[in-house]
């Protein structure tokens, strides 16, 4: 397959015992207690059925993943068809891998896709990002940066109590026990340990906030925009981000700095009511503005 991210590795042939004969479907596979050694390749009566081409290992440990590639033999024309693709995935037990489950792929073009994909999550993948995409109810982009801003990794995050989690900013009760439930539960703890294996498992881009140090004119203070200000929102975030701040959804007492544009509506009032300090855009920009000239 041209054009893949990595080149096919060739391969031991491994054969398959008859459970029962005249059984197609009774076959039972030679266990291996070595990646190299797991293929798709198997004989009957000394013809090979399945004709293994080549294989890449896209994840490897106590779970394997392996997109093979492979030919099929076809008695009708007595001759092999044309290059198929499938994923597979093994776990390790007693010391050998047995098959988990399987994906067929339509096309050399899907396959090199997939693997270009696990490439670009294994190098590009930010922490928030993957916070972000494991659906944790009440977890979106936002607070995922706000969590990627205070754990390292998912190792200190899944960690953390139901304590720490309340004394992070944008989190409340309800936020917490979502985030504590994910956790514990055995079928995402199976889920993460795949993902590990597979080297899906990005840290922060710098310390956690409880270990920086002096850092922008921003730094520590969580801040909310609301209203319509003159660049972009996210342009906002990024520059308070960018000056040390922690971006919130919402109003509440730890709320430090809410900036205000055009026509802010209630999050104004509520932050009024709560004595939270009120920017306008101009002072928000000289604010960072005075940092960057000292």
């Amino acid at each position: 397959m041209r054009g893949m991210a990595r080149s096919w590795r060739p391969v031991q042939t491994l054969y398959f015992n008859r459970a029962r004969p005249g059984c197609a479907f009774a076959r039972k596979a030679v266990l291996s207690e070595s990646i190299d050694d797991l293929t798709v390749e198997y004989e009957e009566n000394g013809q090979i059925i399945l004709k293994e081409l080549g294989k890449i290992v896209l994840s490897k440990g106590a779970w394997t993943t392996i997109l093979f590639r492979y030919q099929e033999w076809k008695p009708q024309t007595s001759s092999y068809g044309p290059d198929k693709y499938v994923i597979r995935r093994y776990k390790k037990m007693g010391g050998e891998y047995r098959q988990q489950s399987k994906f067929t792929i339509s096309s050399a073009d899907q396959a090199r896709k997939i693997v270009d994909a696990f490439d670009d999550a294994r190098h590009n993948a930010t922490l928030a990002r993957f916070i972000s995409a494991l659906g944790i109810r009440h977890v979106g982009e936002q607070t995922a940066r706000m969590l990627a801003a205070h754990f390292y990794d998912m190792d200190a995050l899944a960690a953390a109590d139901t304590q720490r989690l309340l004394e992070l900013p944008d989190v409340g009760p309800e936020v917490a026990s979502s985030i504590r439930s994910f956790f514990e539960s055995p079928a995402n703890q199976h889920m993460l340990a795949g993902l590990r294996e597979a080297g899906l498992w990005p840290v922060a881009a710098t310390e956690p906030a409880e270990a920086a140090g002096e850092g922008g004119p921003l730094q520590g203070k969580n801040i909310l925009f609301t209203g319509t200000l003159s660049m972009a929102r996210g342009k906002a975030k990024q520059l308070a981000e960018a000056a040390g701040a922690v971006v919130l959804g919402s109003v509440s007492k730890k709320l430090d700095i809410l900036v205000v544009g055009e026509n802010p509506g209630s999050k104004l009032e509520k932050a009024q009511s709560l004595g939270i300090t009120v920017f306008d855009e101009a002072a928000f920009l000289d604010l960072l503005a005075d940092r960057t000239d000292a």
